[in-house]
């Protein structure tokens, strides 16, 4: 039986049947200016195969290792055909007709980079982007399922090109290979991959929005993330200025640290909670966030606030920030607390 990765999204109330999501204030509205509560399935698994989702970990944590297992157990050509079929199968339109009917209304889906675009230590030229059907094809067949349902598809860049994390896992990193943060060459092809993505869902109602880089784990100086996330919105922005963007934050998601204030006025600042957190936000002035207790299924879930070095509420400005809400699942996706 496939296990799904349930994501809980909190904002305000249902609105079924509209579309196009944006910011407004305190809250995330439809294009009739509802406010829309999102509660989402992800699709781990698919696009990107993680060692503790497959229960491979130690003998094979990464994607790059387990197809490597798997090419010398059965060869290139059936771990090739092994591999068409389960991107043919993993998900299929039943699936998601079954996420719509049990009342999810959106899905957020993990996306491996090497099904849009080759490694950079793969591209005939250096600094040149070969693009690949096989990614665009899963996202816009997907996305037809979505619109049919008319639920939401967030787009979650799980693995960059070279990886974005330490936790080798979650990014497919190879220690062997420049990571994302080591190589001027794997930056640009990410920023060039968003903009690919964003020229082409563009127009799309239904696409909920694009969650730039999936759990950062790295030593960073304090603007190196903010600069790439910066780099990677003015491209979407020069094709695309209506889907919002997710910002997660370094350490897993957790640490805001030089990601204040916002820089573009459609954008929301995710963390994610496995079980109680500390979220880092710098505090100066205005930005402070309101942070609750909040209850799911009768499990208490405390999210705790850490602002140099003291626990206080926060109030924050102008965009949005995802408070983590936890109790479904090995892993759950944020709710969102605007702040304006």
């Amino acid at each position: 039986m496939k296990k799904y990765l349930l994501h809980i999204f909190l904002v305000f109330v249902v609105s079924a049947n509209s579309q196009g999501l944006r910011t407004l204030g305190k809250k995330i509205i439809n294009s009739n200016g509802d406010p829309v509560l999102l509660k989402g399935v992800g699709l781990g698994g698919w696009m990107l195969q993680e060692g503790y989702m497959m229960n491979s970990s130690g003998g094979a944590d990464t994607q790059h290792e387990f197809i490597e297992k798997l090419t010398t157990l059965i060869g290139a050509e059936k771990t090739e055909e092994f591999y068409s079929n389960w991107r043919n199968n993993f998900v299929t339109k039943q699936d998601v007709d079954a996420i719509a009917n049990f009342g999810f209304n959106s899905i957020r889906l993990p996306m491996h980079y090497n099904l849009f675009t080759l490694p950079i230590e793969q591209e005939p030229v250096a600094g040149e982007n070969t693009w690949l059907d096989t990614g665009f094809k899963m996202v816009d067949e997907l996305l037809s399922w979505c619109e049919s349902n008319q639920i939401y598809l967030i787009l979650d860049l799980h693995a960059a090109p070279g990886g974005q994390g330490k936790d080798v896992a979650i990014s497919d990193y190879d220690d062997e290979k420049p990571s994302l943060w080591e190589s001027e060459f794997n930056k640009s092809k990410t920023v060039a991959l968003w903009r690919k993505l964003a020229e082409r869902y563009k127009d799309k109602e239904w696409i909920g929005g694009y969650d730039l880089l999936n759990e950062v784990n790295w030593p960073l100086g304090s603007n190196v993330l903010r600069e790439l996330y910066i780099r990677i919105t003015n491209e979407i922005r020069a094709v695309d200025a209506n889907h919002i963007l997710f910002i997660e934050g370094n350490g897993f998601a957790n640490d805001f640290s030089g990601l204040t204030p916002p820089w573009d006025a459609n954008m929301v600042y995710s963390p994610i909670n496995i079980g109680p957190i500390t979220i880092l936000l710098p505090c100066s002035g205005s930005w402070i966030l309101e942070l609750n207790t909040m209850f799911l299924f009768g499990s208490e879930n405390l999210v705790r606030t850490l602002m140099f070095g003291l626990q206080k509420p926060l109030i924050c400005w102008k965009t949005m920030i995802l408070v983590g809400l936890g109790g479904l699942g090995k892993e759950s996706r944020p709710s969102f607390v605007p702040i304006q």
